[in-house]
């Protein structure tokens, strides 16, 4: 493939960027993101379409190369703030105009006009230094669900920045005559497949990354119940089974809590079902700030209610449950102050590898039935174990 045709293809590939990601955009407007990725294939777009100029009209040096290469320097910049931005990272606009300044005038001075290698010796280094940020940003704040897209994102880039070095390495200490803009040097062919490759990858992967977080939030939505904003029935099964299939070295202890609000009937009936409600959001919002970060709560159904708590033995798993009561009897309602309410609660625990949570989650509902035949409002253990 000749260099004319590598540039071509080059433009139609930024172009495909830059329409993917502002369509986009244009269908999801919170996400600044995608404007950003959409300005990238922009910037690749221009230096591709000034370079096809240039083989057919004399271009002035000021924009071929001068301000073609600033393009180049500046799309990696916006796949760096939009990257930020998708971690939810503050950014800083000024970067823009001073990083475009500081390359155009790079690119404007007299030893770097001499010749196409000069101009690679100063502009690669400024290139090699944002990809590495992009890459130390995707490893620093990986997250385990996006880790395979995160991944590809960042083999793009160190492919990229290794070919750059290895090319920038090589006319460090070549002696042969000086490369010519638009020349069929292997140095530069190679450097716009290169830049081919590197455009079409970077939109692959940019793209992983948006539909693998669609895909997060709409099973955040299809997880989570509406009201009380814990995990519902749904959710049970596949969150437990991955905590089961983790398999460490040593058997780990797992806990299980079931209750429900007493005569929650009572209240519905007494104060109305919008009262009904409140106390459910409300009771889970309290009940979440005595939990950790690693307990899980589900909604069962109705005013019945689950806790997980992975890594907790039964007498630990007791005294939390023993917490959530007191939580539930001092609960305040903002709008239904005379409104008061306990909870029942059974508590069951068990080890992964040896009691599979199914079993845990029958044992914790006998308990639960055992408090409310007992006379409600109190925590009571599973019947075959000591508590």
């Amino acid at each position: 493939m000749d260099s004319y045709t590598l540039m071509i293809t080059t433009c139609l590939t930024a172009a495909t960027m830059a329409l993917t990601f502002f369509g986009l955009a244009a269908a999801s407007r919170r996400e600044t993101y995608l404007i950003m990725w959409g300005c990238a294939g922009l910037m690749f777009l221009c230096n591709s379409v000034l370079a096809c100029i240039a083989f057919h009209v004399q271009l002035p040096y000021l924009l071929a190369p001068g301000f073609a290469n600033t393009c180049t320097v500046l799309g990696y910049l916006f796949l760096l703030l939009g990257l930020r931005l998708y971690l939810r990272l503050a950014i800083q606009l000024y970067w823009l105009p001073l990083l475009g300044t500081l390359t155009y005038a790079v690119n404007l001075l007299p030893w770097t006009q001499i010749d196409v290698s000069h101009r690679i010796l100063l502009n690669f280094p400024i290139l090699f230094g944002l990809q590495t940020i992009i890459v130390l940003l995707l490893f620093r704040h990986r997250q385990p669900q996006l880790k395979k897209a995160y991944t590809a994102l960042a083999l793009v880039f160190i492919l990229n920045a290794a070919q750059m070095a290895a090319r920038w390495c090589y006319l460090l200490v070549d002696d042969t005559p000086g490369l010519t803009f638009l020349g069929s040097q292997l140095v530069q062919t190679l450097g716009r497949l290169a830049m081919f490759v590197f455009v079409l990858m970077a939109t692959f992967a940019c793209a992983l990354l948006v539909i693998r977080r669609q895909e997060l939030v709409l099973r955040e939505h299809s997880d989570k119940d509406p009201l009380t904003g814990c995990y519902n029935r749904r959710a049970l099964q596949r969150l437990l089974d991955q905590i089961e299939q983790r398999r460490p070295p040593q058997p780990q202890p797992l806990s299980l809590i079931i209750f429900d609000v007493d005569h929650f009937k009572h209240i519905n009936d007494n104060f109305g079902h919008a009262c009904g409600d409140q106390v459910l959001a409300e009771l889970c919002l309290s009940i979440q700030q005595e939990l950790r970060s690693t307990d899980l709560l589900f909604r069962l159904g109705g005013e019945e209610f689950a806790v997980a708590l992975p890594n907790t033995q039964l007498h630990v798993a007791s005294q939390v449950a023993e917490r959530l009561r007191q939580r539930a009897l001092a609960l305040k309602l903002s709008q239904q102050p005379d409104c008061r309410i306990s909870i029942s609660l059974g508590v069951s625990a068990g080890f992964t590898n040896t009691r599979p949570w199914t079993e845990l989650l029958k044992q914790a509902d006998s308990a639960l039935y055992q408090a409310k035949h007992l006379g409600r409002n109190q925590t009571l253990c599973y019947a075959e174990t000591n508590c």
